[in-house]
């Protein structure tokens, strides 16, 4: 593991034995009302709330409130994807009288409540960081976002801004590369971020920042000898959140939008190949940065390359199981190409008798795939071939030898079997 800079570590330390928590709550009336009403209506649909239909239609609400409670954006202005599935909610809603009638007054207050807030253009939390970050003292502030992908659209809202366009966004993995700072600008409730943004703080002031609305408490471990040890105080009501009551109060696990892993496992793998030959693997869906995910196999002895940035640079791209994977990690994923050049540099080695040779592959390939397909596994192929004379067959290599990419087996007597 890369050793810490010892100037770094010094840094470090004189943050969290110096530094100063500051709890501030930010109010919006309509924006308040929107997200304690969503969440009560999601209690009003009960069990219907797992329906198709209402799943498509409380998706984007949810990641409405969670990204206007996430960033300083303005309401009229949430990320494009966000504002696109809303405004199709126009459409869905019209269906919503017939299907659920009981539900259909909701419904449409829901909606006219945060079309009225894409009218606005307000942004509450961006007047809170105007208010309080000095121009002589932005070099050396910054602000915390729980996701990366809100960086591009606040730092979009900011770079009009005369002061606050100097001020970088940071995601929590950014946090732990050793910058301190004498101001960092939290935004979110607290249990949104890692323990460490708190127990080895890189600001002498941090600031959190959350509607009033937002219930939490926060209880510092310290994790250095001599460091300060907070204790969560009171909640304190804003005029603007009095009227809300102890049940309404929106948790931080409340706003954070839900993945339906189940559905969209189910549907990616119902659009997947039943090409023959195909065989299928144990397999784990992950959630990438930029709204993307992937399925990485998690077969015993297969891995995944990561970049591990905490290493020294001869170490930091490495293979680990998918198991093994944890948040924050950068994982090196092959989008095209790579492979693809591989056959393409061998087949003008080759020159003329690069046609033959890639029919005679395909042909034992091929022949290898209906072998699998007819078997009950892969196992029971291996085991085959081991009988025949193999010396490296498993199931690992047997999906290889399958594989048109690769060229052949790596054991000239492992080919020999194959093909006899």
């Amino acid at each position: 593991m890369k050793q810490c800079d010892l100037t770094v570590a010094t840094d470090i330390y004189e943050c969290s034995k110096n530094f100063e928590i500051i709890k501030h709550t930010v109010a919006h009336k309509a924006l308040g009302k929107f997200c304690l009403s969503l969440k009560k209506f999601e209690h009003i649909l009960g069990e219907n709330a797992d329906d198709p239909y209402w799943k498509a239609f409380m998706s984007p609400l949810k990641r409405y409130r969670f990204e206007l409670c996430a960033a300083p954006l303005f309401l009229n202005s949430p990320p494009s994807q966000t504002l696109s599935s809303i405004r199709v909610l126009k459409h869905s809603a019209l269906r919503c009288k017939n299907l659920f009638p009981q539900f259909d007054g909701y419904a449409q207050e829901i909606l006219e409540q945060i079309f009225s807030l894409l009218e606005l253009n307000e942004s509450p939390l961006l007047d809170f960081l105007d208010s309080k970050v000095q121009p002589d003292k932005s070099s050396d502030t910054a602000i915390l976002l729980k996701e990366s992908y809100l960086i591009p659209s606040a730092e979009e809202v900011l770079k009009s801004h005369h002061v606050l366009h100097r001020i970088p966004l940071l995601a929590p993995v950014q946090v732990r590369r050793g910058n301190c700072y004498k101001n960092l600008f939290v935004i979110g409730p607290s249990r949104w971020f890692p323990s460490y943004v708190y127990s080895a703080p890189r600001a002498f002031k941090l600031n959190l920042v959350r509607y009033g609305w937002i219930k939490e408490t926060l209880r510092v471990e310290p994790v250095f000898i001599g460091s300060k040890d907070y204790k969560a105080e009171p909640e304190k009501s804003t005029p603007e959140t009095i009227y809300v009551t102890e049940e309404e109060y929106l948790s931080s696990e409340d706003l954070i939008p839900k993945i339906d892993w189940g559905s969209i496992s189910r549907k990616v793998t119902g659009h997947l190949s039943r090409e023959a030959g195909q065989e299928e693997v144990n397999a784990r869906l992950f959630l990438l940065e930029g709204e993307k995910a992937v399925f990485l196999d998690t077969e015993e002895n297969s891995s995944v390359l990561i970049i591990d940035l905490d290493e020294e640079e001869q170490h930091r791209v490495k293979r680990i199981s998918a198991n093994n994977i944890s948040p924050n990690n950068y994982v090196l994923l092959r989008t095209s190409g790579g492979g693809d050049y591989i056959i393409n540099i061998a087949d003008w080695i080759m020159g003329k008798e690069a046609e033959g040779a890639r029919m005679m592959q395909k042909l034992w390939k091929t022949r290898l795939r209906e072998v699998a397909t007819k078997s009950a596994s892969l196992l029971d192929v291996s085991l085959k071939l081991i009988d025949l004379g193999s010396l490296k067959a498993n199931e690992i290599n047997v999906r290889n030898w399958m594989s048109y990419k690769s060229i052949k087996t790596w054991d000239y007597n492992d080919l020999l079997t194959v093909v006899a």
